[in-house]
């Protein structure tokens, strides 16, 4: 089997050897796998350099495409596009890293992958494999983040933001963070993101893992251990008092003041199953994370299919539903793709997980880029 080399000629994928994980098991690796690197650190984040001398150490063909500054806070965002414009993209060197293609993107870690995605950097980028049925899988591995991402607030995390962007995509992805620590552990986190990478493998389609690492050296950690997210994080946002006192006092038409955050240690102690109190606890926390869900009534899929036969709810209408006191008896009040807003229904409650469901993604997400 052929692989992309760095150096763009074909070489033979080499045979990965059978490694022990962090609890001892044995797991065969994967075969020589494509990946785009990634972080919201920036280009110049010493985390996404050891990453990456990881990940092609341990035989994966790989590519970075990294913002060009810090892009920290900046969720799944892809910023401002206009068609008036340019996106600036500069070939790098990264330190550590001699022979792997490294590219600086004047962008979030959102638009990095996007652009890879869509063949933006040509015959080192990423295309799908139903054009490239001999390809190997590409995956987003996206970090390592300075600091741990738990809890609710990986909504604004880039790094994680970048991983749910590949998963919008049809791409499974991995975001690596590690706790703050002088010095940084980097090599720690780098180590099990290799480890866990493999899981990907034989994991459903769009599947993206965060996995957060202790601020500990490799074999100070006590293993890895799959976490919900807790509540919240050990630091919370505050606006500063001179911010308070600045934000309570009067402005002009046109006058700007300057409004200060500051970033406050907590002593709140998370459920010991979650992503923050494990790795608290000296383990790394996994989690599966779904980025893009929608809310339907849980039994809508059994409504919808019993009403296929004899209900086509493409021709159920505003005019030809029964008057507002008398709701359709097929609908009983449900709230069912297809069927025209009526009074009666009510949203479903997003926090019932049963009433959470991924939108389907196209098996051909991406049209081939013109020749």
């Amino acid at each position: 089997m052929l692989a992309l080399s760095t150096d763009s000629t074909p070489h033979q994928t080499p045979q990965r050897p059978i490694a022990l994980t962090r609890s001892g098991r044995r797991r065969a690796r994967l075969l020589v796998v494509r990946l785009l690197l990634t972080n919201d650190d920036g280009i110049e984040s010493e985390g996404l350099h050891v990453l990456a001398a990881a990940m092609a150490d341990a035989g994966h063909d790989v590519v970075i495409a990294a913002p060009d500054q810090d892009y920290s806070g900046a969720g799944a965002s892809i910023g401002r596009i206009s068609t008036d414009d340019t996106i600036s993209v500069q070939r790098v060197e990264v330190p550590g890293c001699a022979g792997v293609p490294a590219f600086a993107i004047g962008g979030p870690p959102g638009l990095c992958v996007v652009a890879a995605r869509l063949g933006a950097l040509g015959d080192l980028g990423f295309h799908d494999p139903a054009f490239e049925p001999t390809a190997p899988p590409w995956y987003v591995v996206s970090g390592i983040n300075a600091g741990a991402n738990t809890a609710r607030s990986i909504l604004h995390s880039g790094t994680v933001g970048a991983c749910l962007t590949a998963q919008n995509f049809g791409v499974s992805g991995l975001a690596v963070s590690v706790a703050w620590a002088e010095p940084w552990q980097w090599d720690t986190a780098a180590r099990l993101a290799v480890d866990v990478l493999p899981m990907l493998e034989d994991a459903p389609d769009r599947t993206v893992l965060n996995l957060n690492v202790p601020a500990l050296p490799f074999d100070e950690v006590l293993g890895i251990r799959w976490a919900r997210l807790a509540p919240f994080g050990s630091v919370r946002f505050a606006v500063t008092e001179q911010g308070r006192q600045t934000s309570g006092s009067k402005l002009d038409p046109g006058e700007t003041i300057g409004l200060e955050l500051e970033l406050i240690a907590t002593d709140y102690q998370p459920p010991s199953d979650t992503d923050q109190a494990i790795i608290q606890a000296g383990y790394a926390a996994l989690t599966t994370l779904v980025g893009v869900a929608e809310a339907w009534d849980p039994d809508h899929d059994r409504v919808a299919g019993a009403l296929a036969d004899d209900v086509d709810l493409a021709d159920v209408t505003e005019e030809s539903a029964p008057a507002p006191d008398e709701p359709p008896a097929h609908l009983r009040g449900r709230v069912i793709p297809g069927a025209p807003l009526h009074p009666v229904h009510r949203i479903p409650d997003a926090s019932d997980r049963r009433t959470l469901h991924r939108p389907e993604v196209a098996s051909d997400p991406i049209a081939p880029l013109p020749k």
